[in-house]
């Protein structure tokens, strides 16, 4: 028997579609919601529900499309990921299936999960990889944070346990590994607990909270894990000026990757190792609750990159 290639639709008659009509029906499809996608963004964005007259973006989702609030909402939250980890900031290429899993990642960590995917998927990624990359990234159990095999020996203090409401995080022994791989030594910490033999780094020169290290001239390779209070801004600030001045030789800081603040914007035309996962700072039994980036400014960047990239993705926005 041979089977028709025709279909019975209501009252007419329409042939069936062949494999290569199908994949080209599914590409206008997802062609023309995710642009739709980019023009819901926009109206909200530039507030056109204002123009139409409603109170709120709510009131107008509500009354002008057919389509649920959650629907909506998911179609709003994958155009601002979407924007976010494109290196032109388009909008409607990629399906909304792939974005939605980067919902749970910080507006750092999306465009860091989206590159791992596409490196996995030789271009190509499916949902499927970019939930898993994105599982990986949540997981606190994370083996890229092991300590190199043939550590250097450090000696360190006794380890202190500081909550997520205070400034101070000790760097991770395994950073300060790394560090001294790079520099060979460190001249002048600035921002360290202690002098001496009880500093967490081993340092030539280490100022503390009496020193006031915003002060004083600082010099060579240095270290910098700075409070991560308000105060943060001048610190950082304080380091991009004196590497401008020449003031110092090189520098590496480990910092809370707060992409979305005004003083982490301008570190962004150095190399920075967003870190995977979460930190464990001080030997604590506990993450951060917070993603790190490790950053250096220097000239010796191939070596940054040998020394950091197993424990994290190492991006660098502008060249300086």
């Amino acid at each position: 028997m041979v089977q028709s290639n025709l279909v019975e639709r209501f009252d007419t008659v329409v042939s069936v579609m062949t494999e290569t009509e199908a994949r080209e029906c599914v590409v206008k499809i997802n062609g023309h919601m995710n642009s739709a996608r980019a023009l819901l963004l926009d109206l909200y964005e530039r507030q056109g529900w204002v123009a139409l007259g409603y109170a709120s973006w709510r009131e107008c989702a509500v009354a002008e499309f057919e389509q649920t609030q959650t629907h909506l909402y998911r179609q709003l939250a994958a155009a601002e990921i979407e924007r976010r980890i494109s290196p032109i900031g388009e909008i409607g290429a990629i399906p909304e299936t792939h974005l939605r899993p980067m919902a749970k990642l910080t507006p750092m960590e999306q465009p860091i999960a989206w590159q791992e995917a596409n490196e996995r998927s030789n271009g190509k990624p499916t949902a499927r990889v970019v939930n898993q990359v994105v599982d990986e990234m949540l997981s606190p159990e994370d083996d890229a944070l092991d300590p190199p095999s043939d550590p250097i020996e450090i000696p360190l203090p006794m380890a202190v346990h500081y909550s997520s409401n205070t400034p101070e995080w000790y760097t991770p022994r395994h950073v300060i590994e790394r560090v001294l791989h790079l520099f060979g030594a460190i001249d002048l910490d600035p921002c360290s607990n202690a002098k001496g033999e009880l500093a967490n780094v081993p340092a030539g020169e280490h100022f503390t909270i009496f020193d006031d290290g915003l002060d004083q001239r600082w010099h060579g390779r240095v270290y910098m894990n700075p409070p991560y209070g308000d105060e943060i801004g001048q610190w950082t600030a304080r380091l991009l000026q004196a590497y401008a001045d020449d003031e110092i030789d090189e520098a590496i800081a480990l910092l809370p990757a707060r992409t979305d603040t005004a003083w982490f914007r301008p570190l962004m035309k150095h190399r920075c190792c967003f870190v995977h996962g979460r930190l464990k700072f001080s030997e604590s039994k506990d993450s951060a609750p917070f993603p790190s980036v490790i950053v250096y400014l220097g000239p010796d960047r191939e070596n940054f990159v040998e020394y950091f990239s197993d424990i994290g993705t190492i991006m660098q926005k502008y060249e300086s």
